[in-house]
């Protein structure tokens, strides 16, 4: 089966939230039924609000590694950096 090549509002909201819930877009990517890097590419620059989401879906996923990477280290209230 051919991978999607038209945007549509759900497959964006699809690819969205699986980055809020920590996956990569490599591993969104290999999914069945999703498109590839350049499609994603392309609907990043002619959809805005897919573009908005996007942005918004890799800053949350940010903060929960960033919030993971503190509690690797296992002593509350210090963090991994800048000893």
């Amino acid at each position: 089966m051919a991978r999607p090549t038209d945007y549509t509002p759900e497959l964006a909201a699809s690819i969205c939230q699986a980055l809020v819930e920590g996956t990569t877009l490599s591993e969104v990517l290999r999914w069945k039924n999703m498109p590839n890097r350049t499609t994603v590419y392309r609907w990043l620059h002619r959809h805005e609000e897919f573009r908005r989401r996007y942005t918004v879906a890799l800053e949350l996923a940010a903060d929960e590694l960033a919030d993971k990477v503190v509690r690797i280290d296992g002593t509350p209230g210090t963090y991994c950096w800048g000893r």
